[in-house]
C-alpha cells in the first residue's frame, strides 16, 4: 500500500483545477483509502474523509478549491447521476473530483480524465492500472509517477 499512498499523495499535491479521477475496483480494493491519501496530499485532513456511499457526494473545501468525493455504488441507473448534481462539479474550474464506482457514469463520463483501476493481488497487495484521456491529464500523471519513483511513462488511451 506504500506505493498507492505515494501515488495518491503526489496526485493530490499536483492536482489541477478541473481534474476528474475515476476510480474503479471491487469492494475492498482501497478506493476510499486512495481518496484519503489523495486528500492528504491536497492539504485536507485525511481523517475527515469518509465514504459517501449513502450521501453519494461529499465536498471538502481548501481555500478557493473544492475536493469533491463521489461514490456511485448505491446508484442503480445512469439517469440517477444527473439528480446527484455530480455533472455540475465535473470540469468546473474550482473543483477536483474523485469518483468511486465510476463505471456507473456511462454517458456522464467526462471526455478528459484519469482512470485508476485497483485490483486485488493478495490480501495486502493491490495492482493499480492507470489510463488517461486528455493531454493535460497524461502530462499530470507522468509528473506524478516521476516524483512517486514509479519510473514508468504512461500513454494516452483512445
Amino acid at each position: 500500500m506504500e506505493n498507492l499512498r505515494n501515488i495518491a499523495q503526489e496526485m493530490g499535491r499536483k492536482a489541477f483545477q478541473g481534474l476528474v479521477v475515476l476510480l474503479h475496483g471491487e469492494l475492498g480494493t482501497g478506493k476510499t483509502t486512495f481518496v484519503r491519501f489523495f486528500a492528504e496530499g491536497f492539504g485536507i485532513d485525511p481523517k475527515l474523509i469518509r465514504s459517501p456511499s449513502f450521501n453519494i457526494i461529499f465536498v471538502y473545501r481548501k481555500g478557493d478549491m473544492e475536493l469533491v468525493h463521489a461514490d456511485l455504488y448505491r446508484l442503480n441507473e445512469e439517469k440517477e447521476i444527473f439528480h446527484t448534481g455530480l455533472p455540475e462539479y465535473m470540469g468546473r474550474d474550482s473543483t477536483v473530483v474523485l469518483i468511486e464506482w465510476a463505471e456507473k457514469l456511462g454517458r456522464y463520463t467526462p471526455e478528459n480524465h484519469v482512470k485508476l483501476r485497483l485490483e486485488f493481488e493478495s490480501e495486502y497487495e493491490r495492482t493499480l492500472m492507470i489510463e488517461t484521456k486528455g493531454n493535460k491529464e497524461r502530462k499530470y500523471m507522468e509528473k506524478v509517477l516521476e516524483v512517486a519513483c514509479i519510473g514508468e511513462k504512461i500513454g494516452e488511451t483512445q
